[in-house]
C-alpha cells in the first residue's frame, strides 16, 4: 500500500470551524508492553582486561516498564493519566505517540488509530497525536493546538 493511502486510511475527514480544522482520531491500545534495552557500560579510558572485567559486572538487564496495558481515548474526551512518580505515565505516552527519545525503549503490543493497527513511524509522522507534558513550557503567543 502506498504511503499516501496508508496515511489516509488512518484518519476521518476533517471538520472545519472558522479558526481551525481538526481531525477526529480515536486511539486505542491493547497488551502494550514496554521494556528497556539491554545496555552495558563501556570503558573509554583504556582497553585492558581489568577494565573489561569491571564493566562486565555492571551490565544491565532489561527492565519491564509497562506490562499488559490497554485503553482507549476518543475525540472530545479528556484523558487523565495519573500515577506516582515512576509509575510509567511518560513511558505510556511515549509508546502511544511513537517517540522513544534515545531509542532505549522496546515497545510491543497493539496501538490503533481509528481502529486500524499502526506502526511507531505512522504515529510519529501522522501529525495527529500530541500530548502536553507536566513540565512543558509554553510560548504565550502560540496556541495550545500549535504547541501540540
Amino acid at each position: 500500500m502506498s504511503e499516501t493511502n496508508e496515511h489516509s486510511r488512518l484518519f476521518l475527514p476533517s471538520k472545519s470551524s472558522p479558526s481551525t480544522s481538526t481531525t477526529e482520531v480515536t486511539i486505542s491500545w491493547s497488551n502494550l508492553h514496554v521494556e528497556t534495552r539491554n545496555s552495558s557500560s563501556s570503558c573509554w579510558s583504556s582497553i585492558s582486561s581489568s577494565c573489561f572485567r569491571r564493566h562486565k559486572k555492571k551490565q544491565e538487564k532489561s527492565r519491564i516498564l509497562l506490562q499488559d496495558v490497554s485503553g482507549t481515548a476518543r475525540t472530545g474526551q479528556i484523558l487523565a493519566v495519573m500515577g506516582t512518580s515512576g509509575a510509567g505515565k511518560t513511558t505510556l505516552m511515549n509508546a502511544l505517540s511513537g517517540h522513544y527519545g534515545d531509542n532505549l525503549l522496546v515497545p510491543s503490543g497493539n496501538v490503533y488509530l481509528n481502529g486500524f493497527p499502526t506502526t511507531d513511524t505512522e504515529r510519529r509522522k501522522s501529525g495527529h497525536i500530541g500530548y502536553v507534558e507536566q513540565q512543558e513550557y509554553f510560548i504565550d503567543t502560540v496556541s495550545l493546538e500549535e504547541h501540540l
